[in-house]
């Protein structure tokens, strides 16, 4: 799904995926999966990299997965926790 954005030649669209991480909001759905957990890990890296001073929303829609690939989402985001401020997590 895109959304419309204001650039400065316009307005343009732009994947919500990319507009949720611009305003710090990773989402997660579905199943949690190795590719699920890698795609989580690379984006709070990347939000760590951007902006420590920032609180960086996750919000988990899942019915479960693999074990170990969420393992690597909680450590990631306590491997974080010295960079991201504040972190927040909210179970649907």
């Amino acid at each position: 799904m895109n959304v419309p954005m204001k650039s400065a030649t316009g307005y343009s669209t732009m994947p919500i995926e990319c507009n949720l991480l611009t305003k710090r909001i990773i989402f997660i759905e579905g199943e949690i999966t190795q590719d699920t957990a890698v795609e989580t890990c690379k984006s709070l890296l990347f939000l760590a990299a951007e902006n420590h001073n920032f609180p960086v929303d996750i919000i988990i829609n899942s019915n479960g997965g693999a074990v170990d690939a969420g393992l690597l989402i909680l450590d990631a985001m306590e491997g974080s926790s010295h960079i991201l401020c504040w972190l927040k997590t909210l179970y649907t």
